[in-house]
């Protein structure tokens, strides 16, 4: 059950509650349907970065906001983090082939067109996460 912001910001919730609430969705959750975000499992699915990655919310382990992340909305962190880093990798795909395009066709040095030094460089790594570089072609 999701709850409405409205509701939520009038209805005084006992702070036990309040720590049970999504940090990113605000409905009641519990370690067993959710993740908390600096603890074991959190780490391990890199919740922390992932947020941090894709989203303009700040989280840190001193603030005293909940920890908590919701299943759903884990899910749905994992699908953008997985949607960003694929976007990412893909960008830098192109610019690649747009390097051997058009130098052939054209006899001109790459040199000249500006590409953005963030794309056109290797995105080996995001936030300290791993990002495969490799793109395989099916002809």
């Amino acid at each position: 059950m999701k709850v409405e912001y409205s509701k939520m910001a009038s209805v005084g919730i006992p702070l036990s509650e309040f720590r049970e609430l999504c940090r990113l969705c605000g409905s009641k959750t519990s370690v067993l349907m959710g993740l908390h975000i600096f603890e074991r499992e959190g780490d391990l699915r890199q919740i922390y970065k992932k947020i941090t990655a894709c989203l303009p919310v700040q989280v840190h382990n001193t603030d005293k906001l909940p920890k908590m992340v919701c299943e759903e909305c884990v899910y749905n962190l994992d699908a953008l983090f997985d949607f960003r880093e694929r976007s990412m990798k893909t960008e830098y795909e192109l610019n690649s082939m747009l390097k051997e395009v058009y130098q052939p066709v054209c006899g001109e040095s790459m040199q000249s067109i500006q590409m953005d030094p963030l794309i056109c460089d290797s995105p080996t790594t995001t936030n300290g996460l791993q990002v495969q570089t490799t793109v395989e072609v099916n002809n």
